[in-house]
């Protein structure tokens, strides 16, 4: 990679958990309060990452000082694992995975100001989780 191949390294506060996503039992017990964040590597133009390698000898860790939460009822390692019918079920888009562009098996993730067509995970189109809270989860807009 070239010295100017990284444009920017994103980091957005993506949702902050409240007491009604923390009723969920489906998923695991997000605390209310959680922070879920989103990581985005802008690259130059014509610029690609084609590989993250790691192997036994050779691990590749992410690692924080924070909790890092997985959903245990529809949770996947890699975003494109995660059913497109599945993102409306309780807190499964919150689930911590890797990706490269994915955020499930039909749609990719962007940051949030460049997403002109607004949540399909939240609110109305939320299940409501194990509690089915009506208006459903995830509908914090902070």
């Amino acid at each position: 990679m070239t010295q100017n191949a990284i444009e920017n390294l994103i980091v957005e506060t993506y949702y902050v958990s409240d007491a009604n996503d923390a009723t969920d039992e489906d998923g695991g017990n997000l605390p209310e309060g959680s922070i879920t964040y989103r990581v985005f590597l802008d690259l130059a133009p014509n610029v690609e990452l084609t590989q993250i390698f790691s192997n036994a000898n050779h691990t590749w860790f992410i690692e924080s000082t924070e909790l890092i939460w997985n959903n245990i009822d529809r949770g996947e390692t890699l975003g494109n694992q995660i059913g497109d019918n599945r993102l409306d079920e309780n807190t499964v888009a919150l689930d911590s995975y890797i990706t490269f562009g994915a955020a499930s098996d039909a749609h990719f993730g962007l940051p949030k100001n460049l997403d002109t067509d607004g949540s399909i995970i939240g609110g109305e189109n939320n299940d409501g989780g194990s509690e089915s809270i009506e208006g459903g989860l995830l509908v914090n807009t902070n």
